[in-house]
């Protein structure tokens, strides 16, 4: 599933319709889950009829219980090539599903260290392709991968980023204290 407005042009809906198409040779069963709607959806739609993957792509529209879509998902792409903190994909991991993302900072941060995703260049269309073809190549893996996105996923949550955060505000604080404020001359 992929899940996300289509909206902006850097949210990237075309490389995920472009995979499908080289992977839906070798599993016409396939199928990509697009949800959110917005001023793109058309193009998108023209998109994937024109190179060919419409048949294994659905257009959901506009969802409102996306914890039922993700637990019927066998997987989360997020192809967007800017993000801030991607929360579809936090989603995704703590629904436990193993993730396909673009190698942007955020997702790069999000998956370090773990074997919860991977990583593919944005905008490479066989790479998307070959990493969900690894996907549903083995149950085991897939499985594997979703079992860490759950650990991986609480390394984001903010209790584990408080702490530090409130360390360095405390740092920041105790040291302001006893120096004198910065004067401004005009």
């Amino acid at each position: 599933a992929a899940i996300g407005a289509a909206v902006r042009l850097e949210k990237d809906f075309h490389t995920l319709p472009g995979a499908v198409a080289i992977w839906g040779r070798w599993r016409p069963t396939f199928r990509l889950q697009i949800a959110g709607a917005g001023p793109c959806d058309k193009t998108l739609q023209r998109h994937a009829r024109l190179i060919g993957s419409a048949a294994c792509v659905d257009f959901l529209g506009t969802v409102s219980d996306v914890p039922t879509l993700l637990k019927q998902a066998r997987s989360c792409v997020l192809s967007s090539i800017s993000e801030g903190v991607p929360l579809s994909l936090l989603e995704a991991m703590a629904s436990g599903l193993p993730v396909v993302s673009a190698d942007t900072a955020s997702a790069r941060g999000m998956l370090s260290g773990s074997t919860a995703g991977i990583l593919c260049s944005p905008l490479d269309v066989q790479a998307y392709a070959a990493a969900i073809a690894g996907l549903f190549g083995s149950v085991e893996r897939r499985n594997a991968m979703g079992a860490a996105a759950m650990a991986a996923r609480m390394a984001c949550s903010w209790a584990a980023a408080s702490p530090p955060a409130e360390r360095i505000h405390r740092q920041l604080v105790s040291g302001a204290q006893g120096r004198p404020r910065p004067t401004t001359t005009r």
